[in-house]
């Protein structure tokens, strides 16, 4: 962390900037986040998608609860409650409005790719 930007040091190695990354996205205490996720199609159309996201420690198991918030009418209101455990399949538990129903999916692998894109 040799380099200084807005009175705060930089860090320099992988392993610290990793650091940092996982903090800030992924904090120890209970948090609510606003995201955009813009998904490129091969066409070149972009899609984008407006979601929140709160995350929390119940039953000593953390939780990420991913709520859509738009593009509407389709894709507003789906929500995808994941339990956090890289080290084992963990179920996921999707809310479709259209069906008024909760559907459970046990992926093959965990931290599959969330609607597609870079995120797990």
């Amino acid at each position: 962390m040799a380099q200084e930007q807005g009175g705060h040091p930089v860090p320099t190695d992988a392993a610290s900037v990793i650091a940092l990354m996982k903090r800030a996205t992924e904090p120890g205490r209970p948090s609510v986040r606003i995201l955009t996720l813009k998904v490129n199609n091969p066409k070149g159309l972009t899609t984008t998608w407006r979601l929140v996201q709160a995350r929390a420690e119940a039953n000593g198991s953390n939780w990420m609860l991913t709520v859509v918030l738009s593009p509407a009418p389709w894709g507003k209101g789906i929500a995808v409650l994941d339990e956090d455990k890289p080290s084992a399949t963990a179920d996921q538990y999707v809310f479709f409005p259209g069906v008024q129903r909760v559907r459970r999916f046990t992926p093959l692998a965990t931290w599959e790719p969330f609607f597609g894109s870079d995120f797990s």
